[in-house]
């Protein structure tokens, strides 16, 4: 039997709701030019979002290598667009990277 999914493309700005929670979708390109991050509000806290999921726009304690699927420079100057739109944030909303930087083995 063959195995089905379905997928759904999603843009900068859309909303996925999972009842009390809204995760919106920003387009952070840099790292590579399809990387998002999900700015999430949970409903019973407030309205103001709580936590950003980066993905690996940010590691902890740098940010992504931008040479992976661009040119350096291309994806440097995406990935400071995303580092400015990240950093207006306030500063409670907590942000959560994807990776530690460096190489894991070395650790």
């Amino acid at each position: 039997m063959e195995a089905r999914s379905s997928h759904t493309l999603i843009a900068d700005g859309d909303q996925l709701e999972m009842g009390n929670v809204v995760a919106e979708v920003w387009h952070v390109p840099g790292h590579t030019p399809e990387h998002i991050a999900l700015v999430v509000t949970d409903r019973t806290r407030g309205a103001e979002p709580w936590l950003v999921l980066t993905g690996h726009t940010l590691m902890v304690g740098d940010m992504g290598r931008t040479e992976l699927a661009t040119s350096a420079e291309e994806g440097a100057r995406a990935l400071y667009k995303s580092a400015q739109r990240l950093r207006a944030l306030p500063d409670y909303v907590a942000l959560l990277p994807g990776a530690f930087s460096g190489s894991v083995a070395l650790k």
